[in-house]
């Protein structure tokens, strides 16, 4: 009888139905294989049969799951009241301690209410039976642990008896439950985690704690907790211990009666409490856990942790330090031994003998090597328990000699070897190497959660700087992307069940409400909507996750084609995208790495090359929206958070430089994908002005608003520009950002220059020429600057600002913001320049900039070069200067009109007062401001105007973005009009007929007559 193959399925988000099915159909397969005979069985003195082991496993992490997931859902939101707890918590502000205090007692008060009723009474029954099952597939695996004989055996007739009627009443039970998605195991999913440590640790404990009287509760801490706590009981129960209860709890969740019931009742006895989880990054939650029980009476020394290690004895975090505690430390982790030279060597063998396989680098005319043996296995990545592990696997690479049978050559191969996770977490990475093959490099295996392949050589690894046309390139990437979709395609988009578990969609909506400020909490529920509508999948799929440029390779023997780039490194999700079902998201991440990696415009013709290969592949056109939010999770929620973690105080003159100039970077690019977004929808139908009357208009708090962490033009700032352009205006920035960021909004928004840096330099976009106004001794002045501040820890400066200086102080979190007075003052004083240079301060900068120069020198220089010649001293350059700044004085003596939003600085609303009594302050702030100066200047208002409005309508899909995105055009007024845009839009349905614009409704700008240069 053929042995069916092993349980992998290529989607591991199963639902709690689908995890009921597939544990029926593999508990009846044990239960088949202990009818013939099986060293599993009571009394038997081997060892269990490995696939039995696995078979074993996996259906003890079915169970564990569904376990996992009928808990959380008997402890699910009550009226969206926890997720109400959650948003107040993030708003913060001086009521949002007495607001959470409010909805925990209600949600408190309605599960009690809610668990109450018949049904789920039931469920809570059900759960326990259920997890009775758990501890007894849990007893299996302990049995099995090492390949050692049972210990007093396991037999399977007697523990899986019942099963099939307790997993058939699933049918029955409510739909909700049924979809609920399980939460994968961490421990065995992300770790190397392996059930060896979890008995090593327990030996540790039995050491300090023999008494093997004293009453024992194991309390998993949800996710992980429902896997180790069952594991942890049976191994403690293996060791003698007469009472051993298990429970789970994800803390913060407020407890069911039943709950407290069997907690108050296990204290009574007077009992251990072990409590287990994860390795910990911060403890938090483990301190949280021991703190709950010792306010139910649990005396301190009473509470045990047990815990694995990301470090030595010592990285147990301060937080828990007070608490008893058995670890094991990152150096006494199993997988050290499953990465040793004898482990890799023995599944090798078992993987390679008697089979053909490709020949090493350089080896290649020889063809495919028959293996006869393999003989020395030698690591040569370092000793492998040395140091503290990254939060995710462990990896090694090995030198191995293989005998080919033909020739009796011994011949040199590179190994490469990475924990993927146990069971069928880890079989997932198998089953994806083999239906990929023809993108990867070569995979010989998969043992006890040890993925094994060929070594790829650094040489090899891709960048935009690697020789190759980007085009094939482009292609190679896409067609990676497409045969994934296929080959790990799903039935449907189940991300929408995954609400509150970061899903890429729900990590969208974060970002979008922010665009509403202090509202964020009530706009909250439309960006649900409106993300879920605008990300919605074409062929949802389970994606990589893991598209950086870093992990792929071209093979030298050919060009970078399709038959030679190959992608090594992790075959499975990162964080930010596990939860996503989109392969638009693998292709975006690609595209928008690449742009941060090359540093230039190519990285946007990079990725209009992968998005177009991937439409003529699929068919399906990928929408601007899409496109955009993608690539800007990536780099918000995928790079930037990685970065912002690696600052910190730098402890030297240096610190993490390179990543911080790298977070720099990546910013800058989200700030280019923006523009050249709203540059295809606002001003693709209009061409750069040569002539017409100049007007100036600063950028930061003007033209822009903060969002997420770039400036952000809104609706209201995009259609001021085009008012202008439409009406025969030449607008020009005047901003302290740097030359390229005037080069890159030029670019974007059709504007014919700026001014930059406060006046030290000036763009001609015609010419694309930049020209800085700095004398050498001033160039002289500004490096001697650079290098006081760049001598002071914990400071970074901008590379990109090279005729002025940004300067950030950065703190413990890795946020910046401006320097302390005294930093300032004494940078100043050490580089000799006081009086030379004039200093503008800001929340999150610090910026440096020449007395000499300021903006209003910066715009005459700019203005001569636009007109061909020089000006008179008493010509008034501009018809129209907008600031909300000091900085901008300069520029309103220029102009005949000068406007100051609503939100101008107080020392520019005094100077105003006494000083520049010209200029008017606008009802609107920031954008709004900016765009009813325009209306003063024009004469009437550019929303109810055929030249300045776009003429032509947006896909629904910009209808709806824009909405959002125009939450950035002002203050709680503007917040407020665009938020009933946005319900408006959101709550219809997205088949209906577009409707007419409420009154005074965002403008409808253009399509695009094609996608950005």
């Amino acid at each position: 009888m053929t042995a069916p193959a092993p349980f992998a399925p290529p989607n591991l988000l199963l639902d709690f139905a689908e995890m009921g099915r597939f544990l029926a159909a593999g508990l009846a397969g044990i239960q088949e294989a202990h009818g013939r005979p099986n060293p599993i069985e009571a009394g038997g003195a081997a060892p269990p049969d490995p696939s039995t082991r696995e078979d074993l496993f996996d259906a003890f992490l079915l169970a564990a799951g569904m376990n996992q997931v009928l808990e959380d859902y008997l402890h699910r939101d009550v009226q969206l009241f926890a997720r109400l707890d959650q948003l107040i918590a993030r708003g913060g502000g001086p009521f949002a301690p007495v607001a959470r205090a409010g909805t925990r007692a209600v949600v408190a008060a309605s599960l009690q209410v809610r668990a109450s009723s018949a049904r789920e009474r039931r469920l809570v029954r059900w759960q326990r039976d259920l997890a009775s099952l758990v501890q007894r597939l849990a007893d299996g695996v302990a049995a099995g642990i090492g390949a050692r004989p049972s210990r007093g055996g396991w037999d399977a007739s007697g523990n899986l008896a019942g099963s099939a009627a307790l997993l058939g009443a699933v049918d029955g039970f409510p739909r909700e439950l049924r979809q609920c998605i399980v939460r994968l195991a961490p421990c065995f999913r992300s770790f190397d985690q392996h059930p060896q440590d979890f008995e090593h640790i327990v030996l540790a404990f039995a050491q300090r704690w023999p008494g093997r009287a004293t009453p024992l509760l194991v309390l998993g801490l949800r996710t992980s907790g429902s896997y180790l706590a069952p594991l942890y009981g049976s191994l403690l129960k293996a060791q003698g211990y007469e009472t051993v209860e298990t429970m789970t709890v994800r803390p913060g969740q407020p407890w069911l009666k039943e709950e407290e019931r069997r907690l108050k009742a296990r204290l009574a006895s007077d009992p251990l409490v072990l409590v287990v989880d994860d390795p910990p990054r911060t403890g938090k939650q483990l301190a949280w856990t021991a703190e709950h029980l010792q306010r139910r009476g649990l005396p301190p020394e009473r509470c045990v942790l047990l815990l694995q290690l990301l470090g030595p004895e010592e990285s147990l975090p301060g937080i828990l330090r007070a608490h008893n505690a058995v670890v094991l430390p990152w150096e006494k982790w199993s997988i050290h031994e499953r990465l040793s030279s004898a482990s890799v060597r023995t599944a090798l063998r078992a993987f390679l003998l008697g089979r053909s396989i490709a020949p090493p680098p350089g080896e290649e005319r020889r063809g495919p090597v028959s293996v006869a043996e393999v003989e020395e296995v030698e690591r040569v990545d370092g000793a492998p328990s040395t140091g503290s592990a990254v939060r995710g696997h462990a990896d090694a690479s090995f030198r191995v000699a293989i005998r080919d049978g033909p020739s009796g050559r011994a011949i040199p191969y590179r190994v490469y070897a990475r924990g993927v996770g146990l069971g069928y977490l880890g079989r997932r990475a198998l089953l994806a190497a083999r239906l990929l093959h023809e993108f990867l490099p070569e995979t010989y295996g998969l043992d006890d959660g040890v993925l094994y392949r060929a070594w790829v050589p650094e040489e090899w690894r891709w960048s935009p700087r690697s020789r190759g046309d980007e085009g094939e390139v482009a292609a190679r990437l896409s067609s990676y992307v497409v045969a994934r979709s296929r080959a790990l395609a799903v039935k449907e988009d189940f991300s929408p069940r995954l609400a509150g578990r970061s899903a890429a969609w729900e990590v969208v909506a974060d970002m979008l409400a922010e665009a509403f400020g202090r509202a964020e909490l009530f706009a909250r529920p439309l960006t649900d909507r409106i993300a879920r509508r605008l990300l919605a999948p074409a062929r949802p799929s389970v994606v990589d996750g893991a598209m950086s440029l870093s992990r792929w390779f071209a093979v030298p023997a050919a060009p970078a084609s399709q038959a030679s780039l190959l992608k090594a490194g992790s075959l499975e999700e990162l964080g930010f995208a596990k939860h996503c079902l989109d392969p638009v998201l693998d292709l975006a991440s690609a595209a928008a790495d690449y742009a941060v990696t090359s540093g230039d415009a190519g990285g946007a013709r990079f990725g209009d090359l992968l998005r177009e290969a991937y439409e003529r592949s699929t068919r399906e056109e990928v929408g601007e929206e899409k496109w955009l939010l993608y690539q800007l999770l990536f780099l918000h929620r995928g790079i930037r958070t990685s970065l912002l973690a690696k600052l910190g105080p730098t402890g030297g003159p240096q610190g993490d430089r390179a990543a911080f100039e790298r977070l720099l970077a990546v910013e800058r690019t989200m700030e280019d994908l923006y523009q050249r977004y709203f540059g295809a929808r606002f001003f693709a139908d209009l061409r750069v002005p040569t002539e017409g009357p100049l007007c100036a208009i600063d950028v930061d708090g003007v033209l822009e608003t903060r969002w997420l962490s770039l400036p952000a033009i809104g609706t209201a700032g995009a259609l001021a520009l085009r008012a202008l352009l439409r009406h025969g205006y030449r607008p020009i920035l005047a901003t302290g950002r740097s030359v390229d960021g005037v080069r890159a909004r030029c670019a974007a928004y059709r504007l014919p220059g700026g001014v930059a840096e406060y006046g030290a330099a000036v763009y001609n976009h015609a010419a694309r020429e930049a020209r800085t106004l700095l004398r050498r001794e001033e160039q002289d002045d500004l490096e001697a600057l650079r290098s006081a501040l760049l001598a002071v820890p914990g400071v970074h400066l901008d590379p990109a600002h090279r005729n002025s200086i940004r300067a950030y102080a950065v703190d413990r979190d890795g946020e910046r913001g401006g320097l302390p007075a005294g930093t300032i003052e004494a940078a100043l004083a050490g580089a000799g320049v006081n009086g030379r240079v004039r200093v503008f301060r800001a929340r999150s900068q610090t910026d440096f900039a020449v007395a000499r120069l300021d903006k209003g020198a910066g715009v005459r220089r700019l203005a001569e070069e636009l007109g061909g010649g020089p000006l008179l001293p008493d010509v008034a350059p501009l018809a129209l200067a907008v600031g909300d700044s000091v900085s901008d004085l300069p520029l309103f003596a220029l102009a005949t009109r000068s406007f100051a939003p609503a939100g101008a600085g107080d020392a520019l609303r005094a100077r105003i007062q006494t000083t520049s009594p010209r200029v008017r302050l606008t009802r609107g702030s920031s954008q709004a401001g900016l765009l009813e100066a325009v209306s003063r200047l024009l004469g009437h208002r550019p929303r109810g105007c055929a030249v300045c409005r776009p003429s032509e309508s947006h896909p629904e899909s910009a209808r709806l973005l824009l909405a959002v995105l125009g939450a950035l055009n002002g203050g709680a007024r503007e917040k407020l009009r665009h938020g009933a845009l946005l319900a408006f839009r959101a709550l219809r349905r997205a088949a209906d007929p577009a409707p007419p614009s409420p009154p005074d409704g965002a403008p409808l700008p253009p399509s695009p007559s094609g996608r950005p240069s």
